[in-house]
């Protein structure tokens, strides 16, 4: 059986920002909303976007980066889970 997730958010990190995209549905149609959101790499905008997805009900975060730039949003996601 294929595993499902009906809200999730996407994150595409850089030097100077994230993008954050959250695609959210019912379950049982191909169409999702999308939303998107860009915040700088600081300790401060990087809580402000864990309160926005955790605003959004995501269940689930995905996210890809070049280079080092993604080690302080995964830091980040220690120190806050």
């Amino acid at each position: 059986m294929e595993a499902m997730v009906e809200t999730c958010c996407g994150i595409d990190v850089h030097q100077k920002s994230i993008v954050c995209c959250i695609l959210t549905g019912p379950l049982d149609t191909n169409k999702p909303k999308a939303i998107q959101k860009s915040f700088k790499p600081t300790t401060n905008a990087l809580k402000d976007a864990l309160g926005w997805i955790l605003e959004n009900n995501v269940s689930h975060v995905f996210f890809e980066s070049a280079g080092q730039y993604w080690i302080p949003l995964f830091n980040m996601s220690l120190i806050l889970s």
